[in-house]
This record gives C-alpha cells, sequence and structure tokens, in this order.
C-alpha cells in the first residue's frame, strides 16, 4: 500500500525504509563462499543425489533433464519410504 502511495505522489520513503530494514534483520546473511558455504554444501548435495540415483538408473544423472532427475529422485524416494500403517 505504501508503494501504491508513493506511486501516486505521497512521501513515504521513510516508512518504506523502515519496514525494509525490519525485513532485512529477520534473516541472517548466508555464507556463500568458503570450504562451509552453500555453494560447496549444494555441490555436495547434487554430487550425492547423482551416486544414488546413478545406483537406479542407467544413464549418467548429470546427463539428464532436470524433470528426469528429479523424478527418477522422488521415485526413489518413494520406494525407500517406510509402509505407513492405515
Amino acid at each position: 500500500m505504501l508503494q501504491l502511495d508513493k506511486i501516486q505522489g505521497g512521501l513515504v520513503d521513510e516508512e518504506i525504509e523502515k519496514i525494509e530494514d525490519y525485513i532485512f534483520m529477520l534473516f541472517k546473511p548466508k555464507k556463500y563462499s568458503g570450504s562451509n558455504g552453500l555453494e560447496v554444501k549444494a555441490v555436495n548435495a547434487f554430487e550425492d543425489m547423482c551416486f544414488i540415483i546413478g545406483k537406479e538408473m542407467p544413464r549418467d544423472p548429470r546427463l539428464v533433464t532436470t524433470l528426469t532427475f528429479y523424478r527418477t529422485l522422488e521415485n526413489i524416494k518413494k520406494q525407500n519410504a517406510p509402509l505407513k500403517k492405515k
């Protein structure tokens, strides 16, 4: 609503800035670089998934489409999930 007021010529910059500052304070910044950064963790998780999928699929998981990759991963999860009792 404040942004609409601004578009219509209202002076709401300070209010918008206060809200943005509050929102930014809610989230801690993530570390992306380094040996324990998110990038390394994402690459390691991808390699782990490729290893698991590679045991179930005759093709290299790195060469399949994104849809095939995740569908295969979901099927593996379903096969390995414990049976729920009704």
